[in-house]
């Protein structure tokens, strides 16, 4: 039987203020709205490009979809930036 495991939230590390908190709430929201977790994550990797875990987490999902370029883009972006 399959219940609801309780979130007990992802160590991501020590992160600027206020983005670990997006990357939380993008992980929750994944598991019941793809986009709204994407505009999470990408409101994150806006804030703090330099933290690994704001790539990890939308490359993460677009793995899962099978849709790889989304987040390919985003690093080339920041890579240009």
């Amino acid at each position: 039987m399959h219940g609801e495991v309780p979130f007990e939230g992802i160590n991501f590390g020590d992160l600027a203020d206020g983005i670990d908190e997006l990357l939380q709430a993008g992980v929750l929201a994944h598991r019941t709205g793809k986009a709204a977790a994407d505009a999470l994550f990408r409101e994150a990797l806006a804030r703090d490009p330099a933290a690994l875990p704001t790539y990890f987490c939308p490359y993460k999902i677009h793995t899962y979809s099978d849709r790889l370029t989304a987040p390919a883009d985003a690093a080339r972006r920041q890579q240009g930036a």
